[in-house]
């Protein structure tokens, strides 16, 4: 893909996309292990992912943290629980509307 339709395009459609290597793919899905913290998958991932529910790393706290992907950075994403920062499940899925 030429360079200056990327930049079109992650400009257009991801007001997030800093980082063409953020988000979740098939390769770092099958690195992630479970009992791994937060910041282990955010470093997998390539970013720290948005935080949708819970209250991110506290003890004895759930909290899912959302990445864009696997298979499309715009229409599939990927929940991971954790529990108290460690890793428990992730699961993906496509975006409502699409």
């Amino acid at each position: 893909m030429k360079p200056l339709l990327l930049a079109i395009l992650c400009a257009t459609f991801a007001a997030g996309c800093s980082s063409l290597s953020c988000g979740a793919d098939q390769r770092k899905l099958a690195s992630l292990r479970t009992g791994m913290t937060q910041d282990e998958v955010s470093r997998i991932m390539g970013c720290s992912g948005r935080l949708v529910r819970g209250d991110g790393v506290a003890p004895g706290a759930y909290a899912t943290v959302d990445w864009d992907g696997p298979d499309s950075l715009l229409f599939t994403r990927t929940h991971v629980l954790f529990f108290g920062d460690r890793l428990q499940s992730y699961a993906t899925d496509a975006r409502g509307g699409f």
